[in-house]
């Protein structure tokens, strides 16, 4: 997957790079955008390698990250007991949110005039995994959204907890 984002200009016809870090590195996601240049992605997949055993590594997402227009790095929704859970809410079973969204790519998503992202279908392993239609107010007038700036996520983020992990076992291995 590709890790660059661009903007393209009506007015001129020209393309310009949106430098953004860290770099997020992923395919089969949604990107949807305000008026006032602000983007926002959702979930989406990465593969990649593990340095430490040469197998294939896959992630599925459901974070939201966003973009500022003139911001160079990526925010992201940082969950306090599990903010995704509150802030994306299914559309057609009120009761059925406390759950929040699944890990998803290949799915579908757009911005209302209001300022509401709507995710709907996509897949993770299998179509049957995913059911409903979701809505965060991500740029809406009461958004009270929680971000923080991105930390670097795929292999980069596991291959860490993978370091810590090791340590953990290693220590408890000699107490």
């Amino acid at each position: 997957p590709l890790s660059d984002v661009w903007v393209f200009n009506l007015k001129t016809l020209k393309w310009k790079e949106r430098i953004q870090f860290p770099q997020m590195a992923r395919s089969y996601h949604t990107l949807v955008g305000s008026e006032d240049g602000q983007i926002a992605a959702f979930g989406g997949f990465q593969q990649d390698t593990s340095q430490y055993s040469s197998e294939t590594v896959v992630f599925v997402f459901k974070d939201l990250l966003i973009s500022r227009p003139n911001d160079l790095y990526w925010l992201k929704l940082m969950p306090p007991a599990d903010q995704m859970s509150y802030s994306l809410v299914r559309q057609n079973y009120r009761n059925d949110y406390i759950l929040g969204i699944t890990n998803r790519l290949e799915h579908s998503a757009i911005i209302d005039k209001n300022g509401s992202m709507f995710v709907w279908g996509g897949r993770f392993q299998t179509v049957n995994q995913i059911s409903g239609l979701w809505r965060l107010d991500v740029f809406t007038e009461d958004a009270n959204l929680s971000l923080e700036v991105a930390p670097p996520d795929g292999v980069e983020a596991y291959e860490k907890e993978l370091e810590a992990l090791h340590l953990f076992l290693v220590t408890m291995m000699f107490m």
